[in-house]
């Protein structure tokens, strides 16, 4: 018989039945070592690492995980290639989970290195101005109009309350609020907050309060590590201290977050689903209005420490 090239391997009453290694086949695996080969599963649930570790647990010779190859992987892999406008959502989030781990795990081992541009400096420098040195800090990041900032500036009037949000066109938006009738504890500024929070912590600038109020939710599979919790940057939201508080109305990214916190702080972090009698937030009244509902995180840094 010719020797294959390669070999596909199905595993679930092939090599194993549930936890339970078939006969004979260890002594497969052993024997085809040095042909290239793959083990495939229709399982979505299943993590390329949990099915390696399956293996390791019933005596099977350990694959590398980069040589599984799940359904929902396949169907992730597809959807990018076949239909890369397509908005879709992943459902039973175990391996995300997972993955998502990964990711913190790499994030907390590799520091993010990524010069600050000039310009984001400039945006600090500008959001500290007018602070007094002794007012503690709030930040509302990602603040979009605005409207969230003003209500903690004057829900806090002895706190100096930072809004930064990456669009002069939203900050622009402040209606229905002049200059004049704004609260004098608050200061809105254009900046990136993946630059904006290193350089508050290269300042030493601890917060007091710090709120991701519905960030982008970046629903596509392909897109986990543009959601806060999955960059490089996520490190130094908790490093900033002070209680820190998520909302959104997707419980999968509430999910997540409060795994990829629970991680960069070694303990477990709750979250909840809550009622906003008064929205923060455009966004927020949107979803209350509409019956949909609205998960938060809001831990204290401080105590958790």
């Amino acid at each position: 018989m010719q020797t294959p090239a390669a070999i596909l391997l199905d595993m679930d009453g092939v090599l194993f039945h549930g936890t339970t290694r078939l006969p004979g086949a260890r002594r497969f695996l052993q024997a085809i070592a040095s042909i290239p080969h793959c083990f495939v599963t229709n399982n979505p649930i299943r993590s390329e690492e949990r099915v390696a570790a399956h293996f390791a647990a019933i005596g099977l010779p350990t694959p590398l995980p980069s040589r599984v190859i799940t359904s929902a992987r396949a169907t992730a892999a597809w959807l990018a290639s076949e239909c890369p406008g397509f908005r879709y959502f992943a459902v039973g989030a175990t391996g995300l989970h997972e993955a998502l781990a990964e990711r913190v795990r790499k994030h907390l081992e590799h520091p993010f290195r990524k010069p600050c541009t000039d310009y984001n400096r400039a945006a600090l420098a500008e959001a500290l101005a007018d602070w007094d040195r002794s007012a503690p800090l709030i930040l509302d990041a990602g603040c979009g109009v605005g409207h969230s900032t003003i209500q903690i500036a004057r829900q806090f009037p002895d706190h100096w309350v930072i809004g930064v949000d990456q669009s002069a066109d939203r900050l622009a938006r402040r209606k229905p609020y002049p200059e004049a009738l704004l609260p004098k504890n608050v200061v809105f500024v254009r900046a990136d907050l993946v630059d904006f929070w290193r350089l508050l912590d290269e300042a030493g600038l601890r917060l007091a309060r710090h709120y991701l109020l519905y960030p982008n939710p970046w629903p596509k599979i392909g897109h986990l590590g543009r959601r806060w919790h999955a960059h490089p940057v996520f490190p130094w939201i908790p490093r900033l201290g002070g209680v820190l508080e998520c909302r959104s109305n997707w419980k999968v990214y509430i999910e997540e977050f409060a795994c990829a916190l629970g991680l960069v702080l070694g303990r477990e972090v709750a979250w909840e689903c809550f009622e906003a009698a008064t929205p923060l937030t455009p966004f927020e009244r949107k979803y209350r209005d509409s019956g949909q509902p609205l998960y938060r995180i809001g831990l204290d840094l401080a105590a958790a420490g």
